[in-house]
């Protein structure tokens, strides 16, 4: 077992949030349709059912119905820190979270329910009058029940064990008992579906690993060294490695007790971003944006490439116009959860394309001429070499 810690600046004020219940109990309903929600017992975390406007068209929706965790007031990162139903989300406002004698879901009409926890996946015999969810101020969502066959009170389920893009002090991530624990990234900033990156422990060599899809693009180090310089040193993150013949995960703790509630519900979490970027608490941010496969610097991981991808090579963003409008195509293709990542990767492979923007959750590759240092344009991220100097054409599609 090893302990680490980092230190970040914290900067806040206390902000309370009224005290109303946190726990369901068997028969409890938290509707979509009202303003009732659960809340920790301190006020630091809200659980409760909120519309996510997407920006654009996805799967035919611009927006979907979401239970959801967050922070509960005075924090400008009002990000959600978990999501329940994050890759299905709810059409209308009909949606209904259920404690009952089947167990924890969410019913909604127009489709099945999103079943959270079912008795009929547990061996154990739950005496179902006594359950109970209870929303806790670390931010878990804990499903309580009692062993009839010996009276002990057992955790039939937790929201911990289903973490989406946050990384919270006391969450496990790596495998514990058969079960793994990882976190994914969003589709976009404003679409909650699974994203092109994941985060994981890898508990042979001790260190956080960021994959795109199924290439590690960044590793934390054994000792964390590539978390960066954080300064002013103010407040401590403590994270522990854990490793026996049934677990291996890594989770952490912030360590500084005298800064105030609101001080580490906005900086208490660690957050992978869409675009791959690790944000830590409100102010610090990891940014790997610079690993293009082709960098070894801060953690970046370099992957095999075409010969024509040379040390050196990266992605550059540029105002360009193509030359040949007639050969642009905008017609999107059907696949709607690539990101830039994901495009850039598509590029980097291929030696004819020489950059990539997205449109709509679709891909736009430049393949030939263009002109470049324009004030008016489209944005591309360009390859800094091995292309034209003057011209370019750029299309949209699927494949090169």
């Amino acid at each position: 077992m090893f302990s680490f810690r980092v230190v970040v600046l914290i900067l806040g004020c206390l902000c309370l949030t009224e005290a109303s219940r946190d726990t369901l109990n068997p028969g409890d309903k938290l509707s979509l349709n009202s303003s009732d929600n659960l809340v920790s017992p301190n006020g630091n975390v809200t659980l409760g059912f909120f519309r996510q406007e997407y920006g654009q068209t996805w799967n035919d929706k611009s927006f979907g119905y979401y239970l959801a965790m967050w922070y509960a007031q005075g924090t400008s990162y009002n990000h959600s820190i978990w999501l329940a139903n994050r890759d299905d989300p709810i059409a209308d406002e009909s949606g209904v979270l259920v404690l009952d004698d089947t167990g924890l879901k969410i019913t909604r009409s127009g489709g099945n329910p999103i079943q959270l926890f079912s008795l009929q996946s547990t061996s154990i015999t739950i005496n179902t009058s006594n359950m109970k969810a209870v929303l806790q101020d670390s931010g878990n969502l804990v499903l309580q029940g009692t062993n009839e066959e010996n009276g002990e009170n057992v955790v039939l389920w937790q929201s911990f064990d289903y973490p989406t893009d946050s990384f919270l002090p006391g969450m496990k991530l790596g495998v514990s008992n058969g079960r793994s624990f990882s976190l994914t990234s969003w589709l976009t900033g404003s679409i909650p579906a699974s994203g092109s990156f994941t985060m994981e422990w890898d508990p042979a060599r001790n260190r956080l690993v960021v994959w795109l899809r199924e290439r590690i693009l960044w590793t934390s180090g054994e000792n964390f060294e590539n978390f960066g310089s954080l300064d002013p040193l103010n407040m401590n993150y403590d994270f522990t490695n854990v490793s026996n013949p049934n677990e291996k995960y890594v989770y952490y703790t912030l360590i500084i007790s005298q800064y105030t509630l609101e001080e580490r519900r906005k900086n208490g979490r660690l957050v992978l971003q869409d675009d791959g970027n690790l944000q830590l608490g409100e102010i610090y941010a990891i940014n790997l944006q610079l690993c293009d496969g082709n960098s070894t610097e801060n953690g970046c991981e370099r992957w095999e490439g075409p010969k024509c991808r040379k040390k050196g090579d990266k992605y550059e963003l540029r105002t360009i116009r193509p030359t040949h409008k007639d050969s642009l195509n905008d017609t999107l293709y059907g696949n709607t959860n690539l990101s830039l990542k994901d495009c850039k990767d598509i590029c980097w492979e291929d030696c004819k394309c020489l950059g990539v923007a997205v449109q709509d959750l679709g891909c736009r590759f430049l393949l030939g001429y263009y002109e470049e240092g324009v004030s008016f344009g489209d944005s591309f991220e360009v390859i800094n070499r091995n292309r034209p100097s003057k011209f370019n054409i750029a299309r949209s599609c699927s494949n090169l």
